[in-house]
């Protein structure tokens, strides 16, 4: 203790639970677990956004292929709802996709 009675505080160089400054006091694991889980996260959105896709194309592709607009077109709110779901890369991912099928057609 110090002579006012009061124990020192830590210096700015020592961490005060252990271990050295400036680290996250934690199982040494801890990282490596969450780059793990990042990427599967990024699997997972991947994987969401080619399911979206997937079905609205088809509903794109017979909306471009039929003379009329009489198809259901969710285009725009698959895309939308991918977004919502999924986060703005799995909604990207999904417009993308699901706006090839007319893409496609438009050059023929």
């Amino acid at each position: 203790m110090a002579a006012s009675g009061i124990a020192p505080r830590h210096t700015a160089g020592q961490a005060g639970r252990g271990g050295s400054a400036g680290q996250h006091p934690g199982p040494p694991g801890r990282r490596a677990a969450h780059a793990a889980a990042g990427k599967s996260h990024a699997y997972q959105r991947v994987q969401l956004a080619l399911w979206f896709s997937a079905i609205f194309a088809a509903a794109v592709a017979t909306r471009v292929k039929t003379s009329s607009y009489l198809a259901v077109d969710l285009g725009l709110e698959g895309c939308l709802l991918a977004g919502i779901l999924g986060g703005y890369v799995t909604g990207l991912l999904s417009g993308i996709i699901i706006s090839i099928p007319a893409m496609l057609m438009a050059s023929c």
